[in-house]
């Protein structure tokens, strides 16, 4: 159980205990439910009661199915807060969650995620995480070995296995003493953390032969899930979060990061036979029917709701902003009215709000002041200004406009900078990042004023 945290009664100790970047663990008595002023159920609850629902249709005598979930929403909006609820929910319902963060296993800025790394990667967290109490589940090592003989023999460049374990000893340094499976795993993660040109071999390998790994990873799941369902009576569920931060670049042929892997490979991200939920670029809805490849409708969170659609402040959206602060901070800290600053400043995006009120904080002064809070905002207007250019402008002023987006791979990019916002009432609308709005190059940016004709 996470420990009580304290409440901020100085600025100095508001900067410390505001952490924009920190999801919070479940049960963390910092979380304030934002489902209704975001004008959704709740992401976990949602998925996990879509799980039971599944299971409860097996303990009818109905199929067993197994479901792929998205969870998507603008960076930073509280994903992996949730999917953290969603572990512990299940888990209370005696099923089994390997859960990683996509963005601690890769270097995603760096390296082009494929389906392979991920499913790779799912084969090393099951084998690791259920190893250790209360499952205490060892893999046996044939399933262990036809997971990684492919990828050892594509870097040794040998095909026995005795020649395979010796080059992997002598050339890259690995352990003797260390199972196969284990050397393996250990070299390959140290060729990806060193941006090897083995790595591209790995690559065509994989897509050369995918149903080696595809295999594997069937096999692997299928016993562990028998094992669970023998000893606990329920199954398995894998939670990769993190893919949402990919960052949105072409790889040629029209093709992008992002529906190169969910669209293109979402097949076989679909192999391993157990649940699983995945997190997904928001940008990649504005340019790809998801539903094509993933038919369960994707679990969207959008912006807490600080303003109605016609532009007047949503108290209530407000006040659930300002329950977050008074999680962690005294309110006597603040003066009037500038919590209320803060939250329309922040289009209701959740980390940009935390942001906010530890950039005002640090000015560190007896109180919060209005003018705190004025300079965190014209911080905040001026990083914002830096990611727009020229050719967003006529989109960006159709969405001021219209609430909506024009539609077309530009709008990815809007949604990827986080310069255009999602809210939900009973439908989706979109709105302008409030420090976008502000922006001096959007504010002074030259338009095309066409006369009309007589």
């Amino acid at each position: 159980m996470p420990k009580t945290q304290p409440i901020a009664q100085t600025t100095k100790q508001a900067y410390a205990l505001v952490t924009p970047d920190e999801a919070l663990p479940s049960g963390d008595p910092r979380y304030v439910p934002l489902d209704a002023a975001r004008g959704t159920k709740n992401a976990a609850q949602s998925l996990a009661e879509r799980i039971s629902a599944l299971g409860s249709a097996v303990e009818q005598g109905g199929r067993r199915e197994f479901a792929r979930f998205l969870v998507t929403g603008h960076s930073g909006c509280g994903k992996t807060t949730e999917l953290n609820r969603l572990k512990d929910l299940l888990t209370r319902t005696n099923l089994a969650v390997v859960y990683f963060d996509a963005e601690s296993e890769f270097d995603l800025q760096k390296q082009n995620v494929s389906w392979w790394n991920i499913l790779l990667e799912v084969i090393w967290q099951i084998d690791t995480q259920l190893s250790e109490p209360p499952y205490r589940l060892q893999l046996p090592e044939g399933l262990r070995n036809a997971a990684t003989e492919w990828l050892a023999r594509t870097v040794t460049k040998k095909t026995q296995r005795l020649d395979i374990e010796s080059s992997l000893e002598t050339e890259f340094g690995v352990d003797a003493s260390l199972p196969f499976f284990a050397k393996a795993k250990a070299v390959f993660k140290a060729l990806i953390k060193a941006g090897s040109s083995t790595v591209r071999e790995i690559e065509q390998e994989a897509e050369r032969r995918p149903n080696v790994l595809l295999e594997a990873v069937t096999d692997i799941v299928n016993h562990v899930d028998t094992a669970l369902q023998k000893e606990r009576g329920r199954g398995l569920v894998i939670v990769v979060d993190g893919l949402e931060k990919i960052p949105l670049r072409s790889v040629g042929d029209g093709l992008t990061t992002h529906n190169l892997l969910f669209i293109h490979a979402g097949n076989y991200l679909k192999t391993p036979p157990c649940h699983m939920v995945y997190s997904l670029p928001l940008a990649l809805l504005a340019s790809a029917n998801v539903g094509q490849v993933f038919p369960e409708q994707p679990v969207i969170m959008p912006m807490v709701r600080v303003r109605h659609r016609d532009g007047r402040p949503d108290a209530h959206g407000i006040r659930a902003l300002v329950e977050v602060i008074g999680r962690r901070v005294d309110s006597k800290l603040f003066a009037p009215g500038v919590l209320k600053r803060l939250a329309l400043a922040s289009g209701g995006h959740i980390r940009d709000f935390l942001r906010l009120v530890r950039e005002a904080a640090a000015g560190f002064g007896k109180r919060v002041t209005t003018r705190d809070a004025d300079r965190a905002v014209a911080q905040l207007v001026d990083t914002y200004n830096r990611l727009i250019e020229g050719r967003f402008i006529e989109r960006l002023d159709y969405i001021d406009q219209h609430q909506e987006r024009l539609g077309g791979p530009e709008d990815g990019e809007l949604i990827n900078r986080l310069l255009v916002l999602e809210y939900r009432n009973d439908e989706t609308w979109a709105a302008l990042h409030p420090c976008v709005k502000q922006s001096p190059r959007y504010v002074r940016s030259p338009r095309d004023r066409k006369e009309e004709k007589a």
